[in-house]
């Protein structure tokens, strides 16, 4: 397995990724140890089935499948079937969050650890361009390295594209999400999962937020809420009386 490290680095909004390494499988039905590692892998397989083992389940993808394997994972490689020269390819990154007016970086990492060791299809192409950045000739000129920033966007893209429908900055809010938290609250039509769609947040973020805003989180707010009603019913009958 040839393994090449690279500097390239892409920024999207608060999200920087660093591409710094692409293995190439050319052996035939390969086998590894029991490793981890602290940056995220993902393992795409060109023309063979493989197996990985990991600690707790076993998982097989197809060709033209991949598989996340996030940081601090320990795996191993059980087999590789139907093997063939460059069947399996492995494109590995690291994520840093830095200052931007974009918001990107926790839904970027939100989607990855959710889709982990969970196969998904991915473009023949996707898996071509992975093998292509292993070129290190292109790595020594400028246009080189144009190209391939370009190419390994290209892959981010379709990785991405595969799971999560869309990432959207909710820097462009302000102050109106407060108040568009207030509406979708007060209608206890408005489940968590339907205010995190309102808003474009994951119910992760929203619940962070709700809590954050208005110390405590909204099953407790609801509960005080009723309360509140409640209590000022029984006020307003015994004005009357």
């Amino acid at each position: 397995m040839k393994d090449t490290v690279s500097s390239i680095s892409l920024e999207y909004g608060d999200a920087k990724i660093n591409v710094f390494g692409i293995k190439i499988d050319n052996s035939f039905g390969f086998t590894s140890t029991w490793h981890r590692h602290n940056y995220y892998e993902i393992h795409c397989s060109r023309n063979k089935i493989c197996q990985y083992e990991f600690e707790n389940q076993n998982i097989t993808f197809n060709p033209s499948q991949a598989l996340i394997i996030p940081p601090h994972i320990a795996h191993n490689t059980l087999s590789t079937f139907e093997s063939q020269n460059n069947g399996c390819v492995v494109f590995a990154f690291a994520i840093s969050k830095i200052k931007s007016d974009k918001l990107f970086y926790d839904q970027i990492i939100e989607a990855l650890d959710t889709n982990s060791l969970i196969p998904f299809n991915i473009p023949q192409k996707a898996i071509e361009d992975i093998v292509f950045l292993n070129d290190i000739t292109l790595y020594d000129s400028f246009l080189g390295t144009c190209k391939l920033k370009s190419i390994a966007s290209n892959v981010i893209y379709h990785i991405f594209s595969n799971i999560l429908n869309n990432v959207t900055s909710h820097a462009d809010k302000g102050e109106i999400l407060p108040v568009l938290i207030d509406i979708l609250i007060n209608n206890p039509h408005y489940k968590l999962s339907d205010i995190a769609k309102a808003t474009s947040y994951s119910e992760r973020q929203i619940s962070r937020i709700i809590k954050q805003h208005y110390g405590m989180n909204l099953l407790e707010l609801r509960r005080k809420m009723k309360n509140e009603v409640i209590d000022n019913e029984n006020i307003n009958k015994k004005t009357e009386i």
